[in-house]
């Protein structure tokens, strides 16, 4: 077994919380990942900074006063990979939980079905859903238009239709959507999640691929009425609150070229740790 599961040994992760961002520096030691020591700063998200880097140069830079290690440079940027005379580290990872709520509209068939499916998606991050359209939704095409102006989502989310089965009515619902987006301004645009019926991608593209920030497509939620699968979703969309954050919050954007794209929502690495560490230790322990 390798020493290391990363390129090079050392390890530094920083989480970028609302209140406090923390840094953590773990090495191998004896063939095992240990961890090493931490430094925390109060987060810059907000006034008067308005720069989620800062926070982590603070961070960081308190933790380096910990390990008598030198990790950023003059200009205060983070040294990588690590040099011959100590100073840096080989690799960053980033995750963040800062910034406002996002405001997400689902769109889908059934409520009880794909429609409750896009909700359980969007649980799994920094999300509020603020709007449903659905078949149920007695609104008429230009209520459901002035409602999406008036919202202003970060996201839409679109389920429906098992692979193979419905199209015409998933059309149906996605016409609002585009209409709605190629009213807003540019900058504002959604970013928009397709997980539905996946022989309606094309349409889709049609539709609201370049009314929207960015399209994203997934395998389906729903891909039939018994069986659910977010996960290829639910990662799909972590990367997407990464790119809303980076338009949202000022450093974001340089954090994440520091580690390389190596950034999470915090909310989703953890479930990830969960499960890992529950898969290495069994079922005969529990996690907490």
């Amino acid at each position: 077994m390798p020493s290391s599961l990363v390129d090079g040994n050392s390890l530094l992760a920083v989480d970028v919380g609302a209140a406090t961002t923390r840094a953590v520096f773990f090495d191998v030691v004896e063939g095992e990942y240990r961890f090493v020591a931490s430094g925390t700063a109060p987060s810059t998200a907000e006034a008067p900074f308005k720069d989620v880097s800062e926070g982590a140069r603070s961070a960081i830079a308190s933790l380096q006063g910990v390990l008598g290690r030198t990790l950023l440079d003059g200009a205060r940027n983070l040294i990588t990979p690590t040099q011959s005379n100590g100073s840096g580290v080989d690799s960053l990872v980033v995750t963040i939980s800062a910034g406002p709520t996002i405001k997400a509209v689902v769109v889908g068939l059934l409520q009880d079905v794909s429609i409750e499916s896009a909700r359980r998606l969007t649980a799994s991050t920094y999300t509020r859903v603020v709007d449903t359209i659905g078949l149920n939704d007695h609104r008429r095409p230009d209520e459901q238009i002035d409602s999406i102006l008036r919202l202003r989502p970060d996201l839409v989310v679109i389920t429906g239709g098992t692979d193979g089965g419905a199209s015409r009515s998933i059309q149906k619902l996605l016409e609002p959507i585009g209409l709605a987006s190629f009213l807003l301004p540019e900058e504002k645009r959604p970013s928009v999640l397709y997980a539905g019926n996946q022989k309606m991608e094309e349409e889709v593209k049609s539709l609201v691929g370049s009314l929207s920030a960015s399209l994203h497509f997934t395998p389906n939620v729903r891909p039939s009425l018994e069986t659910e699968d977010l996960d290829p979703a639910e990662r799909e969309m972590a990367h997407m609150v990464v790119e809303i954050r980076k338009r949202q919050l000022k450093g974001v954007e340089a954090l994440s070229l520091w580690s390389g794209g190596h950034m999470l929502p915090t909310a989703y690495a953890t479930g990830r740790m969960v499960r890992f560490l529950a898969k290495v230790y069994g079922s005969s322990k529990g996690i907490l």
